[in-house]
């Protein structure tokens, strides 16, 4: 009579058993979904941020660029000096970014110069000439 209460018992604690095991895999299985999950939408955000930097440095790149070639552009607007100040004058009242230009000749030596109005000149409390190093 023992042997058949064994058996009886063992396939129920088998059952039993079973289930737990079930259970417990499909606790781990959750708990690994909602762990990818997280880690996907967490690379999925410095994705984001990612794009966002990029397009700022495009952005960045883009408008020296055009400052660049707008300050390129003075060289060739004439030999004198008054047409040179005026359209660099020009130039500074349609880009607000530039505080100084400067005009140089072939020996790099400030030759003209015009500050924006915006703010205080640069160079009030020394002049340029005074700040040399060379």
């Amino acid at each position: 009579m023992t042997t058949v209460t064994a058996d009886r018992r063992s396939p129920r604690t088998r059952r039993t058993l079973l289930w737990g095991m079930l259970v417990l895999l499909l606790v781990v299985a959750q708990t690994l979904l909602v762990a990818l999950t997280v880690n996907y939408e967490s690379s999925r955000a410095q994705d984001d941020i990612d794009a966002v930097g990029s397009e700022a440095a495009v952005e960045v790149r883009r408008g020296l660029m055009t400052a660049m070639q707008s300050l390129q552009s003075l060289m060739w607007t004439g030999t004198s000096l008054t047409s040179w100040q005026e359209s660099a004058g020009e130039l500074m009242r349609s880009r607000r970014e530039l505080l100084r230009v400067e005009r140089r000749d072939a020996r790099l030596r400030v030759t003209g110069a015009i500050d924006t109005a915006l703010r205080p000149s640069l160079f009030m409390q020394m002049s340029r000439d005074d700040l040399s190093i060379d």
